[in-house]
């Protein structure tokens, strides 16, 4: 696309498709006429702008609601507080009437968006460079040292193990469980373990439970999360490379693994079931994490204080997921074992694999310090790439059987499309900032924009993505990284070809948005049904015989507040489907007109309802230049 006195246009319709705007010319020229291209005909002088962003639109024949999409890409300082204000749109007017909903929820019901929804839960390690006393050591293991073996492949069911795991009001304790279920299918065993409390009394685990668990994560036949997750995403760990005995020299250390600080490689994966949240909530808290801690060898003997300072590991893959939430939902606790299986996947893939090395003298493990957005993008895509095979509704909580809107009331207001729909005002990319708005917000975001890449480019730029060795984060001298929002951005948009842009991916995804209930729509703007009107399933989405379900944003519902106050003291709204500002009074375009937006978001607005022959009479003023426009007729 070319900028044009600040201004990119381009213009869709449902049927649809792309139109750019020509090369830049010098102000005092007309940025001239443009085509409006359509599944059957091109229409020749669709859409001008004049020297004063005076904006023109002829419709030919085509009839439908003209909106206008503002992306807000702001490359220059994405993390900070908003500073683009959005643009004064003259001539656009202000709706009359008074307010109307589609549904008026109840507040029990709006207080679900985000409180009654599981979340996902990632500790965060900080891994420091290691001190190498002899980095000229003969390459000879220090005498005395243990060779490091899996605590595990021995122990059968009924067997007691002491774990350590992090709980949401103790911090870091210890926990006794016993193995209820130890599945061994060719070279993979899985051993699931239950904190002794929740077994048969509290959060009430059983056999049937533990079974059916392990039945979806490593069934007996076919394949489960383990195979799955790997099929997509690659193995979930392996060798490690650039590793020496001499790096142990002169350390003091008295065990060791092959891979160094890292146990060796194992098919071994672990679970564990406990009350993670200590509140006995079935419906809210953290569902589970996973903590590359529990990948590194206790060095010192037995569990003590490991080689990075933090306290203690269980030497194992291992996922902890929350007793009563899984109980209570098994089978929204598999799609959280397959979202948390991503993220051992992603740790491995992009950090471990990496390897060691020397570095400025001192032992150094390579790979990159994640964006909690890119890792939380993965995960997500993981909890939808499985939901069909275990025959659940899956994060967007469509209906299991047409992949279709759900028809329980309830679904509609949960689950990860609500969830966006909820948060669409707040930046994609920063995760940890959107979290403090509302806990289960960028879970919604990450679900949206991962839908569309998945079903419009399909999935072969995730492979790409994690072999890719850019680094995402910038590292300091001191050891800290911090993200660098270029490098995260041209990765994920050069991980599906050489000449994409995040410009296309961010104004891409926006028109999706308001397209997603059009089943005629097109790629890169497809996000409903490439099937019949009554099948709402994308076939082989993830690999051959894969089927996610469509992702329409409208039917779901949340409540917005316009003015992004976390005190909930501006305008808000019951919205289905994409907020439109100029769609009605209570959300007139000049309740945000002028006011900061979030970089890396979207706004919605309505130009023209049941647009016909030629619309003019819009100029945009205040463009800045990290705005980008495009134009929908649907």
């Amino acid at each position: 696309m070319k900028k044009i006195f600040g201004v990119i246009c381009t213009i869709l319709v449902s049927t649809v498709l792309l139109i750019s705007c020509p090369p830049k010319v010098e102000p005092s020229e007309p940025i001239g006429n443009q085509s409006l291209v359509t599944a059957d005909s091109v229409i020749a002088d669709a859409v001008s702008i004049d020297e004063k962003n005076n904006v023109t639109v002829n419709l030919g024949n085509k009839t439908g609601n003209l909106y206008l999409v503002i992306s807000n890409l702001n490359n220059e300082d994405p993390f900070s507080s908003p500073s683009v204000s959005a643009p004064t749109l003259k001539g656009l007017g202000t709706p009359s009437g008074t307010k109307s909903f589609d549904v008026v929820l109840e507040s029990d019901d709006i207080d679900g968006i985000s409180k009654g929804v599981i979340t996902d839960y990632v500790e965060k390690v900080v891994e420091e460079p290691l001190p190498l006393i002899e980095s000229n050591a003969s390459v000879k293991a220090p005498s005395g040292v243990t060779q490091w073996s899996s605590p595990y492949t021995n122990l059968d069911e009924g067997a007691s193990y002491t774990f350590v795991a992090n709980k949401n009001r103790s911090g870091t304790v210890d926990v006794t469980a016993t193995l209820q279920k130890k599945v061994t299918k060719g070279d993979k065993t899985l051993f699931i373990f239950v904190e002794n409390s929740q077994w048969g009394t509290n959060a009430g685990l059983d056999q049937a439970f533990v079974d059916a668990q392990a039945e979806a994560f490593l069934p007996s036949s076919g394949e489960g999360i383990w195979e799955l997750d790997e099929k997509v995403f690659g193995p979930v760990y392996g060798e490690i490379p650039g590793w020496t005995d001499a790096m142990t020299t002169g350390l003091g250390y008295d065990r060791i693994a092959k891979n160094g600080y890292r146990i060796d490689n194992t098919n071994e994966v672990v679970i564990l079931f406990l009350d993670i949240n200590e509140t006995q909530s079935k419906t809210s808290g953290t569902g589970g994490y996973f903590s590359s801690l529990h990948t590194m060898v206790n060095v010192k003997g037995g569990r003590a204080t490991q080689v990075y300072g933090s306290p203690k590991s269980n030497e194992a893959l291992m996922l902890f997921m929350d007793a009563y939430l899984s109980k209570n939902d098994p089978a929204g606790s598999q799609t959280t074992m397959a979202h948390e299986f991503q993220h051992a996947i992603h740790n491995y893939q992009r950090q471990v694999k990496k390897g060691w090395a020397i570095v400025g003298g001192k032992l150094t493990q390579l790979g990159c310090t994640e964006s909690t957005f890119v890792t939380e993008l993965f995960a997500t895509l993981a909890e939808e790439m499985v939901a069909n095979k275990l025959g659940v509704s899956g994060p967007g909580n469509n209906d299991e059987t047409t992949g279709g809107l759900p028809t329980s009331s309830t679904k509609l207001i949960n689950g990860r499309i609500a969830q966006y729909l909820a948060a669409e005002r707040y930046n994609l990319l920063d995760y940890d900032g959107v979290s403090t708005k509302g806990s289960v917000f960028p879970y919604g975001l990450n679900f949206s924009f991962g839908a569309y890449l998945i079903r419009n480019y399909g999935p072969a730029f995730v492979k790409t993505y994690l072999a890719s060795e850019e680094q995402e984060t910038i590292r300091h001298a001191d050891g800290s990284a911090t993200e660098n929002f270029e490098a995260i951005t041209s990765m994920l948009a050069h991980s599906i070809s050489s000449t994409t842009t995040w410009e296309e991916l961010m104004r891409g995804w926006g028109a999706s948005l308001l397209l997603s209930d059009v089943s005629e729509a097109r790629k890169p703007y497809k996000m409903l049904t490439e099937n019949s009107e009554s099948d709402f399933w994308f076939n082989n989405a993830f690999y051959t015989g894969n089927k996610i379900a469509s992702a329409n944003h409208y039917g779901f519902r949340a409540e917005v507040d316009i003015l992004g106050s976390t005190s909930r003291s501006g305008t808000t709204v019951i919205t289905s489907g994409p907020l439109v500002y100029n769609s009605s009074a209570d959300r007139a375009y000049s309740l945000i007109e002028g006011k900061k937006l979030h970089p890396n978001t979207n706004t919605f607005v309505l130009l023209k309802a049941g647009a016909t022959g030629t619309y003019s009479g819009l100029r945009i003023e205040n463009n800045n230049d990290n705005l980008r426009y495009t134009f929908v007729l649907k």
